[in-house]
């Protein structure tokens, strides 16, 4: 029997709550290369990262899913409160995965630019829903404007 393994080690607590998060999903494929282009930024992301995650999630088919029709490989930072260093990494760890296609994690810091409509393909099918089902924009926010809506 497998036992699955603990997420975080015991009598060992990452984060409190304060802290900033990111993360970029890129198709499996690309892993190795991907760990690889981030390991020459190791020296910055150490200063600031309290921890870093792995995961990987099958394709799916949600039009706004990081995993939409291509199995994904995930990488996740749990960085230290300081927004503006945190700002100052996320610049050349997107550039390091670029080559990649990344799709940030939605909910999770990142910096632009993004050409979502290319990383998204039903991105115009979503907008055009949004658009029926929301006809007065109730729903829309600066981010949402920024990132999904446009």
């Amino acid at each position: 029997m497998v036992r699955p393994a603990a997420h975080f080690l015991l009598g060992y607590n990452p984060s409190m709550g304060a802290e900033i998060q990111s993360e970029y999903l890129l198709d499996r494929r690309h892993a190795a290369r991907a760990i690889g282009a981030l390991r020459e930024l190791g020296p910055q992301i150490a200063q600031l990262a309290q921890s870093c995650e792995i995961r990987t999630m099958a394709a799916d088919e949600l039009w706004l899913s990081p995993a939409y029709q291509r199995p994904t490989f995930g990488i996740h930072f749990t960085w230290r409160p300081d927004a503006t260093a945190v700002a100052s990494v996320l610049r050349p760890i997107q550039a390091a995965l670029a080559p990649y296609e990344p799709r940030p994690h939605w909910a999770k810091v990142f910096s632009g630019p993004f050409d979502f409509s290319r990383l998204y393909p039903r991105l115009t099918d979503f907008r055009t829903l949004a658009n029926k089902y929301d006809p007065d924009q109730s729903f829309r926010t600066p981010y949402l404007v920024r990132t999904v809506l446009g």
